[in-house]
């Protein structure tokens, strides 16, 4: 049931990740490197902000939803009521750096928009959060679609605005439009009724959720470190134009590949958490280990197509003045997000099932001071790539760390055999798609070329896959094929 979800949410978020790539092709051209890279860097701490602010509390609400379900109004009436609290002290936090002084990177305005796009961002992933754990893909579809369309649409309508006021510098323009997507999104998300909220069930004690999440919340801090440090380490050492292409390269792998994976994980986790809870171990174990298999099948081939195609990809997306650096990090990049995606959608599942968030916190905060340290040391000496080679390598050492602990204290399941055919089918995807790209663009990538070399790969890829049975490859494409072969006799 889990998986059938999962590909709920992928057909409804298919969209919004081809709305992300419009999204890096029209700013990359729209803004210069320099502004892309501040704008960049400003997006980068909304998230940082809200992820470590508020992200506590959304996964402690996908954790205990099932425990409340029979009467969820008060769980939400404690959760908003957490967020308020939250957010005034964020405030004032944003008050104090300001009273402080520090706006050497960016002006007021740009300072307020961050602040209240981090506030927003909160709440809008708390619905997400919410409609997950209700099984909702159509409204979390829905929410997510919506601030990605009205973030473009308001930037192609504000940014390529004639007679633009020379005040408003591009990258503050791109930033009201996302913190304006992200208020209509809140504002529309349906999720809250008021008045059940003041006369239903009376708020539930925020005490479990806070032993639950709290914990966590020194691991997004590690996470956002982890994901955000090395922009502002190669802003120091390199500028802003070398954190556009960074930016750039590392958003469109982390946007397409996070997304195809984190689906998964959203329509497994509330299925894995309901038969974890009804002590229904033998499934909850078979549906992690079809989970494991195909996050692992999906992130390998992910991880191979930038590999070959980085380059092309590039040029085809971006504007010129970041396509060069996107395309030679993309591949580093892509290796780094399949291993961190396989670690958090897979890997960290089953201490999230048992409560252990301080392992993961543990886990995190290493990876985090691994990526700063290797950054601070390779970065002024080797360039922006060098954060690329920190990614990966921190990324893996923590992925690594989580299934060795996981199988030894918690007993989850084995997972070699699959990871051994991920790598298999991974390596020969490359060889192929080197192949075919050694023929059909040797010098400048066409679209048709690409397409073809993408084709070949896909063919490859899903041979090996086929042949070696991963995540029950044979058993899905021969469902596959009575469905087509009775659609076409019927």
């Amino acid at each position: 049931m889990g998986l059938k979800d999962a590909w709920a949410y992928l057909a409804l978020r298919a969209f919004n990740g081809a709305l992300a790539f419009a999204s890096l092709a029209c700013l990359t051209r729209w803004l210069d490197a320099e502004a892309y890279g501040r704008y960049a860097l400003g997006i980068g701490l909304i998230g940082a902000a809200a992820s470590i602010s508020y992200q506590w509390l959304g996964t402690a609400t996908g954790r205990f939803y099932a425990v409340h379900s029979a009467a969820p109004d008060g769980l939400l009436a404690t959760v908003l009521r957490t967020w308020c609290a939250l957010s005034l002290g964020l405030l004032a936090l944003a008050w104090l750096a300001h009273a402080l002084g520090w706006q050497s990177l960016f002006n007021p305005m740009q300072w307020l928009l961050i602040s209240v796009g981090a506030i927003l961002m909160g709440l809008f992933n708390l619905f997400l959060q919410w409609a997950n754990a209700r099984a909702e893909p159509r409204r979390y579809g829905r929410m997510t679609v919506l601030r990605a369309a009205l973030a473009l649409g308001l930037a192609a309508l504000v940014l390529r605005w004639p007679g633009l006021p020379g005040s408003w510098a591009g990258e503050t323009l791109a930033l009201a439009c996302a913190v304006a997507a992200l208020l209509v999104a809140c504002a529309l998300a349906g999720i809250a009724n008021p008045a059940a909220l003041r006369h239903g069930a009376a708020p539930v004690a925020l005490a479990p959720l806070a032993r639950y999440g709290l914990p966590q919340a020194g691991g997004f801090l590690a996470i956002m470190v982890l994901d955000q440090s090395d922009r502002f380490i190669i802003q120091h050492w390199q500028g802003s134009a070398a954190v556009g292409g960074y930016a750039a390269g590392y958003d469109l792998a982390q946007q397409s590949m996070g997304v195809l994976l984190n689906v998964f994980y959203l329509g497994a986790f509330p299925h894995l958490v309901r038969l974890h809870e009804q002590g229904s171990q033998t499934a909850a174990r078979e549906l992690y280990v079809q989970t494991a298999e195909t996050v692992m099948l999906v992130a390998g081939f992910a991880a191979a197509v930038f590999i070959v195609l980085s380059s092309a990809m590039a040029r085809l997306i971006f504007g010129q003045g970041v396509a060069q650096l996107a395309a030679e990090i993309m591949p580093w990049i892509a290796v780094a997000i399949a291993l961190g995606g396989i670690k958090a959608y897979v890997l960290d599942l089953g201490f999230q099932l048992h409560k252990r968030t301080r392992a993961t916190l543990l886990m995190t905060a290493f990876m985090a001071l691994l990526n700063i340290a290797l950054n601070l040391l390779l970065v002024p000496h080797f360039g922006v790539i060098a954060a690329a080679w920190s990614a990966v390598a921190a990324f893996g050492l923590g992925a690594g760390w989580s299934y060795l602990w996981g199988r030894h204290r918690l007993q989850m399941p084995a997972l070699g055999r699959c990871m051994l055919g991920s790598v298999t089918a991974t390596m020969t995807a490359v060889a192929v798609g080197s192949y075919g790209k050694a023929i059909w663009m040797p010098d400048s990538p066409t679209l048709l070329a690409t397409v073809l070399t993408g084709l070949l790969m896909t063919a490859s890829y899903f041979l090996v896959a086929l042949g070696l049975d991963l995540a029950a490859f044979r058993q899905l494409t021969g469902r596959m094929v009575r469905r087509l072969v009775g659609h076409r006799i019927s």
